[in-house]
Order: C-alpha cells, then structure tokens, then sequence
C-alpha cells in the first residue's frame, strides 16, 4: 500500500529477514512474497505480449469492420479465343530414302562421289568395268549386222526362187525349203537384235547414275571391289521435303483432317517453329496402342534432318469468347475448385468447373464464371469466403494488358 506502513509493522518499521542483509540486491520482502529479477523480467515480457496481441486483434477486428483488408491483385474477366490442341511426339523422315543399286557385276573401276555430297539427276556415280561392257557391245552389234545380212540374202534369194517357180523351174519342196530358211535367218536376226539391246543396255548401266537430285547419305563401294547386280552402292535422300510422322489418341485423330496445318519444334533449335501440312490420316488404329498414325509434308528451310525428334503441336478445335483466368486464380478445395469473385471489398469463393490448362498459363472456366466479373489472380490462396480484401489491379486474366484478349493454346 503506498504511503502506508504493512500490516503486521508498527510505525511503518520494515523487518529483516534472517539470514538477509538489509538492502539485498538479489531479493526483497515485498508483503511476506519473495520475487526475483527473473519472475520480474517473464513478467514484463508476458505484459508486453499481451499488448500486442490486444493491438493485433483490434486491427483484425477493424479489418473485419471494414478497415484496410487484405492486398490482393485483382482484374475483370475478358472474353477470348481457345484454340484447343494435342501435343505429341513425333519424328522427321526423309520423303524417300533412295537406294543406288548396281544393276550389272562387275569391278568399279571408278567411284566418283562420297558421303554427304549433292548431287543431281544422272551425275554419274560409279563406272563398273566400262571396257568389258564396251566391246560386248560392239560384238552384239557386229552380230546383229551379221544376222541381218543373211537374212536379206535369204529373202533375195527366195524371191528369186519364186519367180522361176512360176514357170515351173523350182519344185515346190525347194521353194518351200527356201522360204523355211529365210524365216529361220529373220528370227536370228530378231534375236540380234535383242541381244544387241542388252548390251547396249548393260554398257549404259556399267555407269550408275543417281535417279534424282539429293545429297549422298551412305556409300557402301570402294574403288576395285567387285559387285553384283542388286548391290546397295549408295543412299540418297532429298532434304528439301521431310515427312513428319507422328500418332494420336483415337478420339483426337476424328479430329485430324488432311490439308490440316500442324506446327512443331525440335529440341536441337530452341523455341522456333515450323509447319507441315497433313497428307495422311491412317483409317487403322493400332491394335496394341490404340492411337492412329497420322503424316505430314514439311518444306525444309535448310536445318531440318530426317532423325530428329519433334514435338507437334496439332489444333483439334477453338472456342470464340471463351472465359479463361489465370491458373493461379483457380483454388483446389474438399468441393471442387473455385475462384475468388471481389465484391463490395469481400473476396467471395465461387465454385467453377474448368475445362483445359492453356500454353500461356490460363485455365478455361467452363462454367461459374461470366465476363466482366472482377477475380483475384494473386493471393488466392491467403483468402476464404468473405475476408475483406484491397485490389491492386492487375492484367486482364487470359488476354493482354489493357483489356485486350488474348489467344491461348490448352493443351494435354
């Protein structure tokens, strides 16, 4: 009691303890309690925690009553176009893989090209043994002259016969003998004639030439090695038209048409893009996968390689004024998902269905959503349904600053 002498103390006298020295800095008698500078201490610490709290829970109380709520960003639903696609993996083929076969046997004498050179339409390759071929040629040629030349002699000779049979001179058996020879030396001239085509041929094919203009893939002949018909020289391929080869689901390849433009990028060059354009959709779904196989044309600008993996990105549909907010507005509950709606300065959760995630970070709002309604696209996940929030304003969820809407790509 301040002023006043403790109870038990006449005069306002103040007792010793025993064993204490009057003035004792470590303890007091305060009323008959002993505290210590430690109790003292917990005790500010414990006041001043108290405060805080107090303070704390009348600046919760005034937010809840309407004070400063919660900073989130926030911005207005704009309508925009979805285009929905399939991404899939696919590779790159060569329109066609062209073997270079030697189509007679014999010793290349000549190898006159490598690996990875271009070439064009009947540049010539490899020369097997064009000497032997030469002069059988030459010796078909001599014996179809031959051949023809006895013939003509035979049927002058006929004729002649003939004529003097008119007057009975020849018997008929001689002209009939007569007329048999000259039949047998016109098919041995025929027969010449043929074989001189065969080695006139033989003698053209001694020069392998490539069919078309492309670049040398493979070469699998040496100078001097001897070959036989039907033996791979070389491999072409044309790069300047890639085939691309790649499967979908069944339910997507409905959705696959020919003429259909398809887009795809390679891992060996970054983010850039290319085109091919749909040629082939199999009617045959793989009996073990169940996807169909679908093929396109791609015009090669110069970087392409049949063998690299591609990934295709192919447009099965698009939804004009679509809703599409922003993947980090959309909140995963026990209910469903929802997004939050600001209305009046409250966050209020409104349970949506959303349909594909698009390539540029948007979610599609199927339904529960309109336009024009303003949504938290960051801090979604500090909310529940009615705290008091600040919108800071934000970019229009799914388009472009401003309000301009976008395009998205959903994706699977």
């Amino acid at each position: 009691m301040p002023g006043g002498a403790p109870p038990g103390l006449p005069g306002g006298s103040r007792r010793r303890l025993p064993g204490r020295a009057a003035g004792s800095r470590s303890t007091r008698a305060i009323e008959g309690v002993r505290v210590s500078r430690n109790v003292k201490l917990f005790a500010v610490a414990a006041a001043c925690a108290v405060l805080a709290g107090c303070q704390g829970g009348g600046a919760a109380a005034t937010s809840r009553k309407g004070g400063k709520g919660l900073a989130v960003r926030a911005a207005p639903v704009a309508p925009r176009d979805v285009a929905y696609e399939v991404r899939v993996l696919g590779s790159l083929e060569p329109e066609e893989l062209v073997q270079i076969p030697a189509e007679v046997g014999g010793a290349a004498k000549e190898v006159r090209f490598n690996a990875g050179d271009r070439v064009t339409a009947e540049t010539v390759l490899v020369r097997i043994d064009p000497e032997r071929y030469r002069l059988e040629a030459e010796r078909a040629d001599a014996a179809f002259r031959k051949a023809v030349a006895d013939w003509k002699r035979s049927e002058s000779e006929t004729r002649r016969r003939e004529a003097l049979a008119v007057d009975s001179l020849v018997s008929p058996e001689e002209l009939n003998r007569a007329r048999l020879e000259t039949e047998r030396l016109a098919a041995d001239a025929a027969a010449a004639k043929a074989a001189l085509g065969i080695a006139l041929q033989n003698q053209e094919r001694s020069a392998v030439r490539s069919p078309r203009a492309g670049v040398v893939n493979t070469r699998t002949v040496e100078t001097g090695q001897f070959v036989q018909a039907g033996n791979v020289l070389a491999t072409l391929v044309d790069p300047r038209r890639l085939r691309l080869r790649f499967k979908v689901s069944e339910s997507e390849s409905l959705k696959a048409k020919v003429g259909q433009s398809v887009a795809f990028r390679v891992a060996a060059l970054g983010e850039r893009s290319f085109e091919a354009r749909v040629y082939h959709v199999s009617a045959v779904a793989d009996p073990a996968t169940r996807q169909v196989e679908v093929l396109a044309w791609a015009e090669n600008p110069g970087v392409l390689r049949p063998g690299f993996f591609a990934e295709v990105t192919l447009a099965t549909g698009r939804h004009a004024d679509a809703v599409a907010v922003p993947e980090g507005a959309v909140q995963a509950t026990e209910r469903g998902f929802v997004v939050y709606v600001v209305e009046e300065g409250k966050a209020r959760a409104r349970p949506v269905r959303i349909g594909l995630r698009t390539a540029d970070g948007a979610v599609e709002i199927v339904s529960g959503l309109s336009a024009g309604q303003t949504i938290v696209t960051e801090g979604s996940d500090r909310l529940s349904d009615g705290i008091a929030v600040e919108a800071v304003a934000d970019r229009v969820p799914g388009g472009g600053a401003g309000g301009e809407p976008g395009t998205g790509a959903p994706v699977r």
